[in-house]
């Protein structure tokens, strides 16, 4: 029996831009409606996105948004990829997590 091939290891991109992160929220428009309203605002300042890359290609997607008395967070991908930004890249003290099309 052969072991099954390890997955290329996930890295946080904290610095991308509002346009790859909209090209995956696209994917599914429906379930990411919200998220695509929030990335396409005037001021996009008022939102923060993490990406996780597997060998270049993006593995999820995880939006705060700021600017509230609450932060909503919308979070979709590989369950791999959004273990990885939250316990890796977001330290927010509290947030309203909305997942979508996890896989």
């Amino acid at each position: 029996m052969t072991a099954a091939p390890s997955l290329p290891e996930i890295k946080i991109d904290a610095h991308s831009s509002a346009a790859e992160a909209r090209a995956f929220l696209e994917r599914d428009r429906l379930m990411a409606a919200y998220a695509l309203a929030d990335i396409d605002q005037p001021e996009v300042e008022g939102a923060r996105w993490w990406i996780a890359r597997r060998d270049g290609d993006i593995a999820a997607v995880v939006l705060v948004v700021e600017g509230l008395p609450f932060r909503p967070c919308f979070a979709t991908g590989a369950s791999d990829g959004l273990a990885a930004i939250f316990r890796e890249a977001i330290r927010e003290s509290s947030a309203w997590i909305t997942c979508g099309g996890c896989t």
